[in-house]
């Protein structure tokens, strides 16, 4: 049976008047940013066919303001703290079941080779919401740094990632944020596996015809939540956590635009991804909806079953510095995670800030659905690095890939400048001198392994 135009659509039989809009208390924190960067990710072609775990990434970059690592004085961070609710500073609101942070870093910083570790206060702040923080293995190579992390990962999303951060992302880095999450499932109105039509026509947006298996509901037709919006229509699937359990706070909806003329191959992209706006815009009225259960509609629906996967980790660092979340990237924006234990001057030693500052951000995601309900996982990384200059006690990075002058010089010892005298002091002198202006004396230079051997 080949699908036709009505397969391709929700289709209301019936509909009731829409609801009137109620008012809610819920913080608009979580969705305004979330819907900012569902916005972000649908309008990029390049993303098309790859989930972005929403939640996941704002769990990953808030932890970072959750456990007080911002440097608080600089504005974009005051902006985003000013938006947070204040239950999130008491609970870390959104890690709730089937979620997972982390925080790694190395023990000896890669720039100043001083020892790093996590302020008291941020550690037990960590604990007291979830987080775990755990030093990288010092010592190990790379490659076993991301197998530490990706292990955490495997873990937490039930092996359903098994793989986020690589080497060559940890090798000069400080720390790691990581949020993993699983989300699995069963649909409280299961589709027959019966009835799944397989190898169905799919109209692809490039004017092409795939394939895909249609799944059903056993009864053809269910009361389900159903809106039509106008760009097009959106039906929503309750779920339960248990296979025949209660009903569940996680809805699946399903959002399908308008098409030209009720040609299925003439679907219009600008509605596709006006929807998530117009999702947002209408909440209130969803919320009411999905709980006033007279006012669902009896719907035919035809919907295929996905296996969506990244195959790489997305990279998802400009995502974050466009939609509100410039000021992890600002160098000493996250000056209170990691601290050096230096002496104060009078013979005691205290903790001294080393300033940090993401490099950047790195998301993967899985999704399935089948008959019997859905899957979903994702796992963010955000990669930071130890700030220069940022601190009292500045370091500083000279990369002398441009013109320089080099000096060889003679210095008097330690011993020779206390001399009272003076008489075994020997003068300061320049031994050799040179301006480098060119890849000369550059380009053929010999290793020491070529001039000496081992």
């Amino acid at each position: 049976m080949s699908a036709t135009m009505a397969d391709c659509n929700v289709t209301a039989l019936r509909e009731e008047p829409e609801p009137k809009a109620m008012k809610f208390t819920y913080h608009p924190f979580p969705l305004d940013y979330g819907c900012r960067f569902v916005d972000a990710w649908m309008n990029d072609p390049s993303n098309d066919g790859t989930a972005m775990g929403t939640r996941c990434l704002l769990t990953a970059v808030c932890t970072f303001f959750v456990l007080g690592m911002m440097k608080k004085d600089i504005s974009e961070v005051q902006d985003t703290l000013n938006a947070m609710p204040p239950e999130c500073f008491q609970n870390l609101w959104f890690l709730s079941k089937g979620q997972a942070a982390g925080y790694y870093f190395k023990v000896i910083c890669p720039l100043t080779q001083l020892p790093m570790e996590v302020r008291p206060e941020v550690a037990a702040k960590a604990n007291s919401v979830g987080v775990k923080i755990e030093a990288l293995t010092q010592g190990a190579s790379s490659d076993e740094h991301a197998d530490q992390i990706n292990n955490f990962v495997n873990e937490k999303t039930e092996g359903m990632i098994k793989k986020l951060v690589s080497f060559s992302d940890l090798e000069d880095s400080s720390s790691v944020m990581v949020a993993a999450e699983v989300l699995k499932r069963h649909w409280a109105y299961v589709f027959s596996e019966e009835l799944t039509q397989e190898n169905e026509p799919f109209h692809c947006l490039d004017g092409t015809k795939g394939t895909c298996h249609l799944m059903m509901h056993p009864e053809k037709r269910k009361m389900l939540p159903y809106m039509k919006l106008q760009t097009g229509g959106l039906v929503l699937l309750p779920t339960s956590e248990k296979k025949g359990g209660e009903q569940d706070t996680a809805w699946m909806a399903l959002f399908l635009p308008n098409c030209e003329d009720g040609d299925p191959t003439k679907s219009n992209l600008s509605d596709l991804r006006k929807g998530s706006k117009e999702i947002k815009d209408k909440m209130h009225d969803i919320i009411k909806l999905v709980h006033s259960e007279r006012h669902w509609s009896l719907v035919c629906l035809k919907m295929p079953r996905i296996d969506a996967q990244t195959k790489e980790p997305a990279d998802v660092t400009d995502l974050l510095c466009k939609n509100g979340f410039r000021s992890l990237f600002l160098p000493g924006a996250i000056a209170h995670g990691l601290a050096t234990p230096m002496d104060n001057g009078s013979g005691e030693e205290e903790l001294v800030d080393m300033p940090q500052h993401a490099a950047k951000a790195l998301m993967a995601s899985v999704v399935k659905v089948h008959e019997r309900g859905f899957e979903a996982a994702a796992a963010v990384a955000i990669i930071c690095y130890r700030s220069c200059g940022a601190d009292t006690q500045p370091n500083v990075i000279m990369e002398c890939n441009r013109p320089f002058a080099m000096h060889i010089l003679k210095l008097p010892t330690r011993r020779g400048v206390g001399s009272e005298t003076g008489a075994d002091v020997t003068p300061p002198q320049f031994l050799y001198s040179m301006n480098v202006t060119n890849d000369q004396m550059l380009k053929d230079a010999k290793s020491a392994l070529e001039l000496f051997g081992k």
